[in-house]
């Protein structure tokens, strides 16, 4: 799977990460299905509520809100654009899936008011002043889990170009 992590997103979540240091945050994110295996994402939520410094709870209530809105704004066009999956930062670990994370996410997929066939679990955490360092694995209804390819679409003057950021 590749996944188009377009600047104002990826802008988005650096600042929420430079907002919460060392307690971790998270939220959600929807993206819009380019075809094959690619997509894009186009919106990224952040949960009012943080985490500790070693952990995040996530707030079924406030996600659901978030889904709820996401879908009228997109006339519900669920071919087209979705709930992507799940975002959350280890500020003071290195960025990928702890067993929690995973069984999180197995949960989710089990839930059949959710009836997604897989989603995407993105783990954040700044990487110096130059942004993120990251990781994304794709969580299958079948309890498969395999890592993704992200791009992140950078600013500039010239066409868009895409460039593929450091991922574990």
């Amino acid at each position: 799977m590749q996944i188009l992590l377009p600047a104002s997103v990826a802008e988005t979540i650096v600042l929420n990460l430079r907002r919460c240091g060392k307690r971790e945050t998270g939220g959600l994110f929807f993206a819009e299905h380019i075809g094959g295996d690619t997509f894009k994402i186009i919106e990224v939520t952040t949960q009012q509520s943080r985490g500790t410094v070693t952990e995040f709870i996530r707030d079924p209530a406030q996600h659901k809100e978030q889904l709820e809105a996401f879908f009228e704004r997109t006339g519900d066009d669920c071919a087209r654009f979705n709930y992507f999956g799940e975002w959350h930062s280890h500020p003071c670990f290195v960025p990928v899936p702890s067993g929690q994370d995973l069984r999180t996410m197995r949960s989710i997929l089990e839930d059949p008011a959710v009836g997604a066939n897989f989603l995407v679990l993105m783990i954040v955490r700044l990487n110096g002043n130059s942004g993120l360092a990251l990781s994304a694995t794709v969580c299958e209804a079948s309890g498969v889990y395999q890592p993704a390819s992200v791009f992140v679409e950078v600013r500039s003057e010239v066409p868009q170009r895409r460039r593929r950021i450091r991922t574990l």
